[in-house]
């Protein structure tokens, strides 16, 4: 049978997800772990607080609209710096760029604080998965997501991260988080 074109990203990540919602409805009893992929303590952080990013060269447009936001957040406090993995949208805006090469070192790489997951609302993105938000929590990285359908089931707003809605609610959650003292 033919998948419809709308469905083809969704094919990309969501094998594990899909394949146990199959077992359930077999009636297999289908217990989920997270794991924890490395340790974010041993990482080498230089700043007190890092705001971060990970992802490939292809998500240039999920980020209009938040440079500005992210601006404000890094520029107001000298202890605040900002993380790019794998590709930098933020105009020179990053303090720290690591660059693509494989995914163990992408992986370990993702050794920020706080991590945002900017997504454009697009027919691509509605198949999009929650896998940036999932990666970060393998590594206890608290997320700020936009709030679209691929976190909207994986981010509990307010416990696990924050959903944002407009563009200026960036730069409330990351200060929410940038200045919480567990952080």
């Amino acid at each position: 049978r033919k998948m419809p074109m709308r469905f083809w990203a969704c094919t990309c990540f969501e094998h594990t997800t899909m394949f146990a919602a199959v077992l359930e409805r077999l009636g297999y009893d289908v217990t989920r772990r997270l794991g924890r992929v490395g340790d974010p303590a041993l990482a080498g952080r230089t700043h007190a607080v890092t705001v971060g990013w990970g992802g490939s060269m292809f998500h240039a447009q999920d980020w209009p609209g938040i440079n500005d936001q992210l601006a404000a957040v890094v520029r107001s406090r000298a202890d605040v710096g900002l993380h790019m993995v794998g590709a930098d949208y933020t105009a020179g805006l990053a303090d720290r760029v690591t660059g693509w090469s494989d995914h163990h070192t992408y992986h370990r790489a993702l050794d920020f604080h706080i991590g945002i997951a900017p997504v454009a609302e697009t027919p691509f993105n509605r198949c999009k998965s929650f896998l940036r938000a999932l990666e970060y929590a393998a590594r206890g990285i608290p997320v700020v997501a936009s709030d679209s359908l691929a976190y909207r089931g994986f981010v509990e707003h307010g416990v696990t991260g924050f959903l944002v809605r407009y563009d200026h609610e960036w730069s409330r959650y990351l200060r929410d988080l940038v200045h919480d003292a567990a952080m």
